[in-house]
C-alpha cells in the first residue's frame, strides 16, 4: 500500500506500530473496505488505538483494545518532508558492537529479541548498515561498544524494531527529537 507521505509498514509477529501511526485493517473489520484507526499504545500483542464506527457503524469516536490476529494488514507511517522542515527523517548508522547487536520489539533489553537472517538470528553483524526512523530513551544505559559510556537511547528501524545506540556507529541528525517511549 502505496501513499504519498508515508510509510507502508506490514504487519508481522514482531512489529508494533508508533503512536499516531494509521492501522489498517482488511475486509473482516467493518465491512467489505475494512477498516483504519490512530494507534495509541500496545506491545506485540495487542494494542489500543482511537477508532470511530467501531465496533458497529455509526459508534462516535473512542479508545478501543484490539488484537493484530483480527485482521490488522498493517500501518502506515507518516513521513514528513525534508524540505517544509529541513530535519532529515531517517539517519543511518552501522553496527559497531563485535558480537553484533540484538534487535528489539521494544526499547529494551528486557523485550523480545527479533529474529534476523544469517549466520546466527539473534544479533544482525558487526559492520551492517542500517536505516533508522525515529530515537527515544530508555534506560538503564548500556555501555557503548567502543566508548564504554553509558548510552540510554534506542534507534527505531524503518520495519518498527529498536536497537541500542551503544551498539551503532551513528547518530540521529540535528533537530531529530526522540519519540515517546512506547514502553511508557
Amino acid at each position: 500500500m502505496s501513499i504519498q507521505g508515508y510509510t507502508w509498514i506490514a504487519n508481522t509477529a514482531t512489529n508494533v506500530p508508533s503512536p499516531g501511526d494509521i492501522v489498517v485493517w482488511d475486509e473482516r473489520v467493518g465491512d467489505e473496505n475494512g477498516h483504519t484507526a490512530i494507534f495509541i499504545e500496545g506491545d506485540i500483542r495487542s494494542f489500543t488505538s482511537f477508532d470511530q464506527n467501531f465496533p458497529r457503524p455509526g459508534t462516535p469516536c473512542s479508545r478501543q483494545f484490539h488484537h493484530y490476529t483480527e485482521g490488522v494488514q498493517g500501518w502506515q507511517r507518516f513521513t514528513v518532508s525534508t524540505a517544509s522542515t529541513g530535519v532529515l527523517t531517517t539517519f543511518k548508522g552501522t553496527v559497531s558492537a563485535d558480537g553484533g547487536a540484538h534487535v528489539r520489539t521494544l526499547p529494551g533489553t528486557e523485550n523480545a529479541i527479533v529474529l534476523q537472517p544469517g549466520a546466527n538470528p539473534e544479533v544482525v553483524d558487526k559492520g551492517t548498515l542500517l536505516t533508522f526512523d525515529g530515537w527515544t530513551r530508555h534506560g538503564p544505559a548500556i555501555p557503548d561498544a567502543i566508548s564504554g559510556h553509558g548510552d540510554d537511547r534506542w534507534f527505531r528501524t524503518t520495519q518498527g524494531h529498536w536497537i541500542a545506540s551503544a551498539m551503532i556507529v551513528g547518530n540521529p541528525p540535528p533537530g531529530m527529537d526522540p519519540v515517546p517511549d512506547p514502553n511508557a
